[in-house]
């Protein structure tokens, strides 16, 4: 049933996005609070570009979607285990010299590359032998939201100076960004099951 896993792919694959969007736009917004509240965060501060590198190549791969699976479970499944073993084969050339060339931001640098790989590779044969395609066209706007809250909180003020400080910091900001966030995803519906099931379960909070 082709419509029905291409609707199920296109689902899976935007509320994927949104949610790891959101993830990592708290992680990278509050990077720094993180940093002040761990023990010797000043030694992994450093490594900071890392987990900007690392996070974009977790929402590209979430992004995506279920493309291993769709493989995985279909007729061509003797193909997806047949490209999995090239692609790895790559992915040990691209590490190697990521990392030879530009140390452990390389490692992160390599990830995004291999991400893209195997997503190019997997989400390219699902789409030329059963004309399938994760991308809803509402994911180009959760984009959108995710840059401009990233924007919007790169000129916010941030009071790391302490532990304590640092970690109502993140808790402040982890507030802002979810609540806005989520009320532009209901306000213009960007996913039909989110707002379904906030929907559901706002109406059982009230009944209660």
């Amino acid at each position: 049933n082709l419509p029905e896993i291409q609707s199920l792919y296109q689902k899976t694959a935007l509320n994927q996005l949104i949610i790891g969007s959101l993830l990592f736009l708290f992680l990278w917004c509050n990077a720094d609070a993180i940093f002040a509240i761990i023990p010797n965060g000043e030694s992994f501060k450093t490594g900071k570009i890392v987990i900007l590198y690392l996070g974009i190549a977790k929402v590209i791969d979430m992004a995506c979607g279920i493309n291993y699976e769709i493989l995985a479970f279909s007729k061509h499944y003797r193909t997806s285990a047949f490209l999995n073993l090239g692609i790895t084969a790559a992915s040990l050339f691209i590490n190697y010299y990521s990392i030879l060339w530009f140390g452990f931001v390389g490692a992160s640098i390599g990830t995004i590359f291999i991400v893209i790989l195997f997503n190019i590779v997997r989400g390219g044969f699902l789409w030329q032998k059963m004309g399938l395609q994760p991308f809803h066209k509402n994911a180009f706007f959760v984009l959108i939201l995710a840059a401009f809250i990233a924007i919007i909180e790169h000129f916010c003020p941030h009071f790391t100076n302490t532990r304590l400080s640092a970690f109502l910091d993140a808790c402040t900001h982890c507030a802002l960004i979810g609540g806005f966030y989520l009320i532009i995803l209901l306000k213009f519906n960007l996913s039909d099951d989110i707002s379904n099931s906030f929907q559901k379960n706002w109406k059982q909070f009230r009944a209660k």
